[in-house]
C-alpha cells in the first residue's frame, strides 16, 4: 500500500513566503507479532524494532492489540510507513528476542505508562462486554436445549 503524508495539511497558503512543508511518500507494511506479554513488547521489543529498522516511532501509524478471554493480549499488528523498505537482513533480526530493558533507561517509559493506564481504564468495559456476551451465549444454549 502506498502512504502519502502531507505535513501541515490545510495550513499553507499558496501565496505564502514560508518554505512549504514536505510531502512524504512511502510503502506501508503490515507486521504481525505473536507476543508473550504486552509489557515486554512495549518495554523491549518495540524500541528494538525501531532501532533495527532505523525509523522514528511515529512511522508506526497504526498499532492494534488482539487477544482472547483467558489468554490475554497475544497478537500485535503494526502498520509502518517506510521511505525505504527494510532489507531481508533487518527482517531476520526481528526473529531473535530482544534483551529485557531496564526501566531507568527505557525511552518508551511514557508510552508504557499510557498503555497500562489505558488497559486499567478499559478493563471494566471489557468485563461488562464479556459478561453480556456470556449471558447471550447462555440464553442461546438454554433455548437450543428447550427446542430439542
Amino acid at each position: 500500500m502506498r502512504v502519502v503524508t502531507i505535513v501541515q495539511f490545510g495550513r499553507q497558503n499558496p501565496q505564502g513566503t514560508e518554505d512549504p512543508f514536505p510531502i512524504y511518500a512511502g510503502d506501508a507494511w503490515l507486521f504481525r507479532f505473536e507476543i508473550q506479554s504486552p509489557e515486554h513488547f512495549f518495554r523491549s521489543e518495540l524500541p528494538r524494532l525501531t532501532e533495527v529498522f532505523e525509523i522514528d516511532p511515529r512511522s508506526i501509524y497504526l498499532l492494534a492489540l488482539y487477544g482472547a478471554p483467558g489468554c490475554g493480549l497475544y497478537d500485535v499488528r503494526l502498520y509502518i510507513s517506510f521511505k525505504e523498505p527494510p532489507d531481508e537482513g533487518k527482517l531476520t533480526l526481528l526473529r531473535w528476542a530482544a534483551p529485557e530493558r531496564e526501566r531507568e533507561d527505557d525511552p518508551f517509559d511514557e508510552l508504557n505508562h499510557r498503555f497500562l493506564h489505558f488497559l486499567k481504564q478499559a478493563t471494566p468495559a471489557a468485563k461488562r462486554k464479556l459478561a453480556r456476551a456470556l449471558q447471550q451465549e447462555e440464553r442461546h444454549a438454554i433455548q437450543a436445549n428447550q427446542s430439542r
